[in-house]
Formats: C-alpha cells, structure tokens, sequence
C-alpha cells in the first residue's frame, strides 16, 4: 500500500454488492483448504448462482443448513430446530 491506497483500485470506488463480491473472492482464495466456501455461500444465498450450473443435483435448499441438536433444543428453549429438519 502506498499513500493510504488500496492495494486493489477497483476496491476504492466499488459498489456494496461489487466490495462483497471481491470479499468473498479473497476468502474464497485464502481460505481454500479450511472448509468454509460452502458455508459463506450459505450464509450469502448464493449457492445456486455459484455451484448451480456445475452441480444441478444439489440438494433441496431447506437442506443446506445442518439441524440443530435435540440436546441443544431442550437446553434453550429460545431455540427452534432449522427449516427442513423438524
């Protein structure tokens, strides 16, 4: 970085949409043996436009999170069990 800019231009004057995008990129490259691309996609919805073409077999959405554990349930009753998985 020199003079306080960024190391990627088109990270200064990016869009919201376009400065998650280059995030989720660099994790995607730093991050690319620890197990968490699956779960950003999750998190970000974009599953389907990311993974969809190449693998159309994937599951049902209601299935991309985990279910919550009966123990973890019956601890806290604040907590209900994930779509898909009652």
């Amino acid at each position: 970085m020199e003079n306080g800019t960024l190391a990627r231009p088109v990270a200064a004057n990016a869009s919201q949409a376009e400065f998650r995008l280059i995030i989720e990129q660099e994790r995607y490259l730093e991050l690319a043996f620890e197990g968490h691309r699956w779960f950003d996609l999750v998190r970000t919805e974009r599953v389907d436009e990311v993974l969809g073409a190449k693998y159309p077999e994937l599951p049902d959405p209601a299935k991309w999170l985990f279910p919550v554990g009966q123990g973890n349930i019956n601890n806290n009753p604040n907590l209900t069990q994930n779509p898909g998985w009652e």
